[in-house]
């Protein structure tokens, strides 16, 4: 197995220098231009975001940043290059990028309504919701299959979603050109839960985004990932040598059809798996409305079954208000 090196196995590659190299870390109230830092968001392995105030619009943005003396800066210019290429409704947008004081930065728009990362954390999606998510998804990383780029870092993570539940696929910081190795100083960059076989072997291609698909609709249907372990070595070896549960062991709702479309994603050779992000998009859509009889009245027996539950859970409480307040008088 190639050298890997990771932060955490759920993030990106570790950073080869420390983002701020060559300078201060920035603080609060520092001014880039036009932006004035307010607080950091995330603290990369490969840079660094921060809510920041654009004084000529008025609006809060984010700025990802790292210095010029970084040894991430060809990466970090490379990202800035892909997402000025890029324009889909399903794509964070590029609205600045430049230097300043010995720092490269880009900006794009602040979304305050958080990752799905943030929103699984409350548990899994429902079958229709997460074919909300994989549609959306799908479409950005099928235009950029078209325009020669492939994603390479796709989980929950880097998905953001508004406050009006808009989908944007974000963070292209170690996206690559078709055709180009997708290694770094001679290691394999990606998050060790999503990656492909062929990806942890030092080989991308379209394909591989596919397979990233494929975890995270597991991932969105069931609350965990096909594969995980201690540490990043043995969850690379399990996605290597190991076939993937079905997702219905994980949650009896699922109806057969959705695990054949999430294990086909999930094959180990790239050949074996859908032909397009869309094709899987619509197979997902096919399986959804394949449901027998048996399937619908056990999702729906299901559902029920939860509602009675938070009913249960709402009547509870509220006797044991009425036992510690006492009952409400009434006027």
């Amino acid at each position: 197995m190639n050298a890997v090196v990771y932060k955490e196995k759920r993030e990106t590659i570790q950073t080869l220098q420390p983002v701020s190299a060559g300078g201060r870390v920035p603080q609060s109230g520092t001014r880039l231009g036009r932006y004035r830092l307010q607080k950091a968001l995330k603290q990369g392995g490969m840079a660094d975001v921060y809510l920041a105030y654009d004084e000529y619009t008025g609006r809060a943005v984010a700025i990802k940043l790292v210095h010029e003396q970084n040894a991430n800066i060809a990466l970090f210019s490379r990202e800035i290059r892909i997402m000025r290429a890029l324009r889909h409704p399903h794509i964070l947008p590029l609205l600045d990028a430049g230097q300043w004081g010995g720092y490269w930065y880009l900006v794009t728009p602040y979304i305050a309504g958080g990752t799905l990362q943030d929103r699984l954390e409350q548990g899994p999606l429902t079958l229709e919701e997460a074919g909300f998510v994989l549609e959306r998804l799908g479409e950005a990383v099928q235009y950029m299959h078209e325009a020669g780029i492939i994603h390479c870092d796709i989980k929950p993570a880097n998905v953001l979603i508004d406050e009006a539940s808009h989908i944007y696929l974000a963070d292209f910081g170690i996206a690559t050109l078709e055709g180009e190795s997708s290694k770094w100083h001679g290691r394999v960059m990606g998050t060790p839960v999503y990656m492909a076989p062929e990806a942890i072997s030092g080989t991308v291609s379209r394909q591989s985004d596919i397979y990233a698909l494929g975890v995270l609709l597991f991932e969105m249907l069931t609350g965990q990932v096909p594969f995980d372990g201690t540490d990043a070595y043995e969850i690379c070896t399990r996605h290597l040598h190991e076939e993937p549960a079905k997702p219905s062991l994980f949650n009896a709702c699922l109806p057969r059809a959705v695990d054949r479309v999430v294990l086909r994603m999930l094959e180990k050779d790239p050949e074996e798996r859908f032909a397009t992000p869309l094709v899987a998009v619509d197979a997902y859509a096919d399986a959804c409305n394949s449901l027998t009889l048996f399937e619908y009245t056990r999702q729906a027996f299901s559902t029920m079954v939860g509602d009675l539950k938070s009913h249960y859970e709402t009547m509870r409480y509220a006797r044991l208000r009425v036992r510690e307040c006492g009952p409400v008088p009434v006027v």
